[in-house]
């Protein structure tokens, strides 16, 4: 076999050579295509030929092989060539194999192209790699078929070609988009090897072309090809091969929904964090990209669940950094996009390599973006994963570059990376100011061309470092101007982002400048701004402007909280004041009870701390009477307990009140025995006669007694109160109560 092999290769030579010579001397009268013109130094040459050679990445692979064929020097060539040779190096022949399909979709030249011929049909003849050969044969697509037929036919028709050979052959006959081509695989139909005709029949039938059993048949079928022409055919083939295009993508597209369904069954089934980590570190390495996709898809979900994941960075963690570099596009975007939000992970190195060779720039901004996050998370204080300070400051350089693209997008990144990575120490004060001025500059430059929606994302970024950064006054000294300057934008998030960074720099004079002009903005997200602020370090003076929100927007409960946190860094005078002012506005219904209820509740403690009994007595009376009001007899008859044992110098008739109000809350708790035992605690002191407000608060429950209420449970138990010496006037309201319930009466007991 290998003999017939050389045999062929040996053959194929001599015939190219014999080409060359009879292409006659107006060729060889004309000087060579070949340059020597060097792209690439001997360094950059030298290190694109070992990834070529040595690296585990397909994508990087591919990439130094379409930069060394890109180059026209001898050497660049050489290595081309000689890897192509190389048979026991598949991974690197189909890279260049690749590169060189690239140049036919991408349509650039390759200078002296015919230097290909024989090393691609080389392939066909000794490869028994299947994906090898199918590759060298869309490289083979470079050349016009006239340049490549007598040598593909010679090797398929060749009956010493080793089989193996033929069948490479037919398949490469198979993709060529020309007719002669296709009348050889008809011709091959009637080959005397039954494996040569079966392929070249299976070919055809691929192509819409069904030739029949009969010899004569398919002679007519090649006589109708000739008489349509070149044109009509490849007009035909192109429809007959989007035709097989859909209906292939049709089948993959429902097998491909058929096992991502399996496997969503399989996913859900496993409930224990480490089977589910092993499960999806497996589908990440899979061979086909749907599957990794799927993978990462489960993979953020599991992140974003509840609870903690001790398992995940072990189990998945090796497998997503291999995906950095994933030879499908959109695998590494999405791995890209999900590496910040998985934590630490040692990703700066490979994310560095990827980002040096990505071709795709959507692509490639992710990457810098979760490269900018990798950094950051090393230099966390409790960070288990340290990078060099080299990449820190190499990551900083491209995040400048895309800082000062045209591509706001790019800006965007940069701009972002740039704030992560100057949020911890470790940069002099010179490359500080350098990279702050860097941001301040590309704002000023992006407002002269008003786009407002960058300016509004570096606006957001600046304010964040002169609260977050280790270098954040330096930071305000920078941009405290333009966030005062951006304060009088029309656009609603240059203001708020303004907002944000004067906050940053200083609560209290930030409060004091905006609550000037800016309270009332149209920006609601600027008013919650403010509101929160003087929540956070508001005084007394800001308490005018915030009631004036209670009851009255959608900002009424923030502006309410606001208030509460200020009342309770004010001192007690300022809280008397308020609580009249409060009061009216309870009564006119811009103030609900319970907020009443929180403030009297402040105010409580501060008074009690200092002792202003008359206020303290006045406080908690409206919070037992609020407490009444809302059902809430037990804290009810807390409070009203507590203003009867305030001494503060009240009056018979007003002490009464309070007691006839306290029973109210008993008898319509309903605490029977607690009203009995005030009624008779009353009793031992005197008398109680018809007009009296205890007296009064009984006839009123008995004219509206609670749902559920026996009144005669009351009277029989009021009844029995142990008199120790004669009440008259008492015992003719018990008659009188049982009179009017028609309940017999025992004789008031002494």
């Amino acid at each position: 076999m290998h003999i017939r092999r050389n045999n062929l290769i040996i053959l194929l030579i001599t015939f190219l050579i014999c080409q060359q010579i009879c292409s006659g001397q107006e060729k060889a009268s004309q000087p060579s295509n070949k340059t020597d013109t060097q792209q690439l130094s001997e360094e950059q040459l030298k290190i694109n030929r070992d990834a070529l050679l040595e690296n585990k990445s397909e994508q990087i692979r591919i990439q130094a092989a379409t930069l060394i064929l890109a180059d026209e020097s001898e050497a660049a060539r050489k290595i081309i060539l000689e890897t192509l040779k190389k048979e026991k190096n598949a991974p690197a022949r189909m890279a260049v194999c690749k590169a060189l399909s690239k140049t036919r979709t991408e349509k650039k030249t390759i200078k002296n192209k015919d230097d290909f011929v024989i090393p691609l049909l080389s392939i066909l003849i000794t490869s028994n790699d299947t994906a090898e050969v199918k590759l060298a044969a869309e490289a083979l697509l470079i050349f016009d078929y006239s340049q490549i037929a007598d040598k593909i036919e010679l090797v398929a028709k060749a009956p010493s070609s080793p089989i193996n050979a033929r069948l490479n052959a037919i398949y490469a006959l198979r993709l060529q988009p020309d007719m002669r081509a296709t009348i050889e695989l008809i011709k091959l139909v009637d080959d005397p090897d039954t494996q040569v005709s079966a392929s070249a029949s299976k070919a055809l039938q691929s192509l819409g072309i069904f030739v029949g059993e009969e010899a004569e048949i398919r002679e007519k079928i090649i006589e109708e090809l000739e008489s349509k022409g070149e044109e009509k055919f490849l007009r035909e083939r192109l429809i007959q091969q989007e035709l097989n295009k859909d209906k292939l993508e049709e089948k993959i597209d429902f097998w491909r929904e058929r096992y991502l369904a399996l496997l969503d069954n399989n996913y859900n089934s496993i409930t224990e964090d480490t089977s589910r980590g092993r499960f999806l570190s497996e589908l990440l390495n899979e061979r086909e990209s749907a599957v990794r996709l799927w993978a990462l898809d489960k993979v953020d979900k599991w992140r974003a669940g509840p609870g903690p994941k001790p398992n995940m960075l072990t189990e998945v963690g090796h497998s997503l950094i291999k995906l950095i570099s994933d030879e499908n596009e959109e695998v590494r975007l999405k791995t890209a996009k999900l590496l910040p939000l998985i934590g630490e992970l040692d990703t700066a190195g490979p994310l560095a390599e990827q980002f040096k060779t990505e071709t795709n720039q959507d692509v490639k901004s992710e990457l810098l973006a979760a490269l900018g996050w990798a950094c950051y998370y090393s230099f966390l204080q409790n960070a288990s994963i340290k990078i060099p300070p080299e990449l820190k400051k190499q990551t900083l350089k491209w995040a400048e570059e895309y800082l000062a693209d045209a591509d706001s997008n790019k800006a965007r990144v940069g701009a972002e990376v740039i704030r992560k990575l100057l949020e911890h120490d470790g940069l002099s004060e010179g490359e500080v100011s350098r990279y702050l001025g860097l941001l301040a500059k590309r704002y000023t430059e992006q407002k002269k061309e008003q786009a407002d929606e960058l300016c509004s994302e570096l606006l957001v970024a600046m304010a964040r470092l002169c609260g977050q950064s280790v270098y954040k006054e330096k930071a305000a000294e920078i941009f405290r101007p333009l966030f005062e300057e951006a304060l009088q934008s029309k656009t609603d998030s240059l203001r708020e982002a303004s907002v944000d960074g004067l906050i940053y720099i200083n609560k209290s004079s930030a409060l004091q400048r905006l609550r000037r002009d800016f309270i009332k903005d149209q920006n609601p997200g600027i008013r919650k701004k403010i509101i929160e602020l003087a929540e956070s370090v508001g005084g007394k003076d800001d308490l005018v402007w915030l009631s004036e929100k209670i009851g009255t927007n959608a900002e009424s409960n923030s502006a309410w909280q606001a208030m509460l946190k200020i009342f309770k860094r004010s001192d007690v005078e300022t809280l008397e004041k308020w609580l009249v002012r409060l009061d009216a506005k309870l009564k006119e219904g811009k103030l609900s009870e319970e907020q009443m209820l929180s403030l009297l509740e402040t105010a409580e403690g501060k008074v009690a701390a200092e002792k202003k009994t008359k206020m303290l007595r006045d406080i908690e009376l409206k919070m037992a009477r609020l407490y009444k009001k809302n059902g809430d007899y037990e804290r009810a008859a807390k409070y009203y307990g507590a203003v009867l044992n305030i001494n503060s110098g009240q009056d018979k008739r007003e002490k009464e009140s309070i007691l006839a109000e306290l029973l109210e809350v008993y008898l319509r708790w309903p605490k029977i025995e607690q009203a009995k035992e005030l009624i008779n605690n009353r009793l031992l002191e005197e008398d109680l006669s018809a007009d009296s407000q205890l007296i009064n608060t009984i006839d009123f429950y008995f004219g509206n007694p609670p749902a559920g209420n026996d009144p005669n449970s009351l009277v029989e138990s009021l009844s029995q109160l142990q008199i120790p010496e004669k009440r008259p006037k008492w015992t003719e309201q018990i008659q009188k109560w049982s009179a009017q319930f028609n309940k017999p009466q025992d004789t008031v007991r002494d």
